[in-house]
């Protein structure tokens, strides 16, 4: 997810445009490293920012062995957890351009690139992506379905079925 901060649009400049990453982590999942080291080697001009809620979590460890990644210990409260953290984040970022990925998203070197230029178009403000789900198993591949379905847009399921 993609926001601007901000309520004017962005100037026009260099494209592509500096870049905060927000990252809510959480524990360490696995793959967590490749996740992280994948964000750490991107094309462009970005910051890396990944949240935890205690500086005990298991998480900042692993984050400590890669030099670009900013730590933030997060204390907003929030109904949901990860909007707290996500607060806090965002309040540290430099960027007018806000990225917003989970722990486990594993990014391409052009990812920056490729996700951020709908926003060239001054009439976009926001852009989100599908998730693109890997699986070893029957059932993680159906759980990924399941969690790209989610975020698919209504008119998607609207027009299943229509010939």
């Amino acid at each position: 997810m993609y926001r601007f901060r901000g309520t004017r649009p962005l100037a026009p400049g260099p494209w592509p445009l500096a870049v905060s990453i927000l990252k809510p982590v959480r524990g360490l999942d696995p793959g967590f490293r490749e996740a992280i080291r994948s964000h750490t080697v991107l094309d462009g001009d970005y910051e890396l920012l990944c949240g935890v809620s205690t500086l005990t979590d298991p998480a900042v460890a692993a984050l400590q062995e890669f030099p670009d990644v900013h730590v933030v210990e997060c204390h907003s409260k929030a109904p949901n957890g990860k909007v707290g953290v996500l607060l806090d984040l965002a309040a540290a970022a430099r960027h007018p351009v806000l990225v917003v990925n989970d722990s486990d998203i594993r990014v391409e070197s052009d990812y920056l690139t490729r996700v951020t230029a709908p926003l060239a178009d001054p009439a976009v403000g926001l852009v989100t992506c599908l998730y693109r789900p890997v699986g070893d198993t029957f059932a993680t591949r159906f759980e990924g379905l399941g969690v790209a379905t989610d975020f698919a847009r209504p008119p998607w399921w609207l027009a299943w079925g229509r010939g």
